[in-house]
């Protein structure tokens, strides 16, 4: 990061200083167009609206771009901040805009790019408004990112921009800060598919140059919720179990009482009592039914003990579909499921309680309103592992109104990232409404992307199959997003 202010430029008779100098120079020796990011300070005085900063001057997060010829052609202050509560996190070194000012630029070679930077991909402005803006003809966008990997919504950076791609039907170029598990992350995607990407979550730092032929787009195809999707939810929800009266239960014996109430249409369960259920709810600060748990180890354990039989007799038809609920609010997340049969690969040797054994506990999440205490109004579905297979250590997975600190951040340490459960059969669905544009974030083992022809998005249902020519992928995580902070479309 560096501070672009007063000196002398090089090009079009404008004053840089020398990091923005360099920069042109850059494009210009290597006839490149070249895109930035850095700090742009400024006076005070430009912005009588607001307390000037300890530091005397203004300080925006900032995107440039040069042409080939070294030509400044754009900038663009990044309008939303990431606060991981209202006013506190990046807005106390950075500058929020004044207002929505979107910008773009145009090259040599005919491509027109969109700007935006980091957590602008969470929100519809200005990156998705600028894609389906029809008068500027916009379907390729720059991203520049120092991304942050804390947990749900914050999911790995190579996923989320893979999402942003397919979401929005466009070709996007993102290069992060490449500083480890945390802060890595980088790709080129077209329409989510996978032209290039990097990410290494086992090292420290990492550098890679990406390098793609970027086919062409006619025009942007956003994921949009239609009325017909959001009345078929709302139809299918008025038949789901009620939520004063269908039974609560736990998932698998080997976790006890750490569950939280699920609801589960075919699992063999314990149920919960009402104390337990309110002591849970208390403690981790969820809404009763916000949260539910899957115990992969007993449903592997059951296809194999079924599919072999016991003591010689005829072996028992395996049940193979799962399904499991949450809501908030009225929200509901629904996701239905059948694992892999290679699953059953040493699961009837492992024993409650191993540690070693290869499965998996994941929670389901119904988020109605908001993260981070505001700071990002949606409605989103997430299916995610638990970091070391056990509920307790999702304890914070619905933490939406407290700030994100190290202390709270849902992953801490690159072997969170692990999964082993693979699926034969993936589908989640939210009911989201009409008017809401919808990401998928689907990560694998150690947030390896899956090929976007395994997988399709569709309104608010994302169905993942079992790619019968390739080896099949755990999932690690899987969120269905819309902001809703910005109205529907």
């Amino acid at each position: 990061e560096a501070a672009a202010e007063g000196g002398e430029g090089a090009t079009n008779g404008t004053k840089f200083g020398p990091i923005m100098t360099k920069l042109s120079c850059l494009a210009r020796d290597h006839e490149m167009v070249l895109v930035a990011n850095m700090d742009d300070h400024q006076p005070c005085a430009t912005r009588p609206d607001i307390p000037c900063p300890k530091t005397g001057h203004l300080n925006y997060n900032t995107q440039v771009a040069f042409s080939d010829q070294g030509e400044f052609l754009e900038r663009y202050y990044k309008e939303h901040l990431f606060d991981e509560n209202m006013n506190k996190g990046e807005s106390h070194f950075h500058t929020y805009p004044l207002d929505q000012d979107p910008r773009w630029f145009d090259t040599h070679f005919g491509v027109r790019f969109g700007m935006h930077v980091c957590f602008d991909i969470m929100f519809r402005t200005p990156g998705a408004a600028l894609a389906m803006d029809p008068n500027l003809n916009i379907t390729d966008f720059v991203f520049s990112t120092h991304w942050e990997t804390p947990g749900p919504p914050m999911l790995t950076a190579t996923a989320t921009q893979q999402g942003w791609s397919k979401a929005v039907g466009v070709n996007l170029i993102a290069s992060d800060a490449g500083e480890g598990w945390h802060t890595g992350g980088s790709g080129i995607f077209s329409n989510g598919r996978i032209l290039a990407q990097h990410y290494e979550p086992d090292m420290p730092a990492s550098e890679a140059l990406l390098i793609a032929q970027v086919p062409h787009i006619t025009a942007p195809t956003p994921n949009i919720v239609t009325a017909a999707h959001s009345e078929r939810i709302k139809a299918t929800s008025d038949h789901m179990p009620s939520k004063e009266s269908a039974l609560e239960q736990v998932v698998g014996p080997r976790h006890g009482s750490l569950l939280d109430a699920v609801h589960i249409k075919d699992a063999n369960s314990i149920p919960q009592s009402q104390q337990q259920q309110q002591q849970q709810q208390a403690r981790f600060g969820w809404a009763p039914g916000q949260v539910a748990f899957f115990d992969m180890l007993s449903v592997i354990r059951e296809m194999a003990n079924t599919s072999a039989g016991s003591s010689g007799s005829a072996p028992s038809a395996a049940r193979t579909s799962h399904q499991v609920q949450a809501h908030h609010k009225g929200f509901e997340c629904v996701v239905n499921f059948e694992l892999s049969l290679a699953q059953s690969r040493d699961a009837a040797t492992s024993s409650p309680g191993d540690a070693d054994a290869d499965a998996d506990v994941y929670a389901l999440v119904a988020q109605a309103d908001e993260w981070y205490g505001g700071v990002l109004p949606s409605r989103s579905c997430v299916f995610i592992r638990c970091p070391d297979g056990t509920p307790a250590s999702c304890h914070n997975v619905a933490n939406a109104t407290e700030p994100y600190t190290p202390d709270t951040a849902f992953y801490s340490t690159p072997e969170d990232l692990r999964a082993f459960s693979q699926f034969k059969h993936f589908e989640m669905e939210g009911g989201f409404e009409e008017g809401d544009l919808v990401m998928a974030v689907l990560a694998s083992d150690r947030g390896r992307l899956f090929n976007d022809r395994s997988y399709s998005v569709s309104g608010g249902k994302l169905v993942l199959d079992e790619d019968e020519n390739a080896a099949a992928q755990p999932i690690l995580n899987a969120m269905l997003i819309a902001n809703t902070g910005e109205g529907p479309i």
